[in-house]
């Protein structure tokens, strides 16, 4: 099924200090795969620091381990960034808490 534009599960949180969320789960790359781990919140979410969203080329870059996010549909991976492979990219639409 597509996008439901409700949030929930679908809703993604990339802030720019590099904290990556979904929920109360934190992405982690190790090497070429994304994992997800429980955010550890002390007035912060951590890992913190390791994401970077390029708003030109709409890649996110792992800055652990300098490689790209991609899918093919059925789960996320990192490889190495490639600004014309559609897809290293993503939109993002940016909101804003008060």
């Amino acid at each position: 099924s597509g996008c439901h534009g409700q949030g929930g599960n679908q809703l993604f949180r990339l802030n720019v200090e590099g904290e990556w969320s979904s929920d109360e789960h934190c992405f982690v790359s190790h090497g070429d795969s994304v994992g997800t781990q429980h955010c550890v919140q002390m007035g912060r979410w951590i890992p913190k620091g390791e994401w970077k969203y390029g708003n030109q080329t709409r890649q996110i870059r792992s800055m652990k381990v300098s490689k790209c996010l991609v899918t093919d549909d059925k789960r996320l991976s990192l490889e190495s960034c490639q600004t014309n492979n559609q897809a290293q990219q993503w939109k993002w639409k940016e909101i804003y808490v008060v």
